[in-house]
């Protein structure tokens, strides 16, 4: 008789236990965690200095790669790394990096890229597009340059990779890869 009290005892422990770690769970998945922690932000700094050597590099007063009005399609970052971040905002730093150093660039709205991937049939994606795609979309509206870019790597120092592609050719005409850590 004993054993069979202490039996159901434990399953009703244990059907509570589960319970309160589901809404546990439940809880923490609720919450995104932001990307603007402390961590980030030193993370976002590192990033910084790495995008202004790219950059700095591209726009160099000998290539030929940024004239007047020059247009350029700058993709979402691409995110291969074990860790969640905001691409969109990463992405927008990049521009405006670019912006800072030379202000005769011009990039192709979001809106005119959601129009595109609409035509496509690839409004659905929200991720990078693939290269092709991405040439393709840029050569329907006259873009100049394709910017690609692109983290990786699962421990530090991750790796930031920017290509700038000619849209016409299709040819990598700059490729630079910097260290950062987190």
């Amino acid at each position: 008789m004993s054993k069979l009290l202490l039996s159901i005892f434990f399953v009703i422990f244990f059907i509570n236990g589960c319970d309160v770690s589901n809404k546990i769970e439940n809880n923490v998945i609720k919450k995104k965690p932001s990307f603007f922690t402390k961590k980030s932000n030193f993370m976002l700094l590192n990033f910084d200095s790495a995008t202004e050597k790219i950059i700095s590099k591209i726009l160099k007063n000998n290539n030929k790669f940024a004239f007047k009005n020059t247009l350029f399609f700058i993709d979402l970052l691409e995110n291969n790394t074990n860790i969640l971040i905001n691409t969109e905002k990463l992405t927008d730093l990049i521009k405006n990096k670019f912006v800072e150093k030379n202000n005769k660039i011009n990039f192709l709205k979001k809106e005119i890229i959601q129009k595109n991937k609409k035509k496509l049939g690839l409004l659905k994606i929200k991720n990078t597009l693939d290269t092709s795609t991405a040439i393709l979309i840029s050569r329907n509206n006259n873009v100049n340059y394709y910017l690609h870019s692109c983290i990786s790597g699962k421990n530090e120092p991750f790796l930031l990779k920017i290509e700038l592609i000619l849209v016409k050719t299709g040819e990598i005409v700059f490729m630079q890869k910097e260290k950062f850590y987190w």
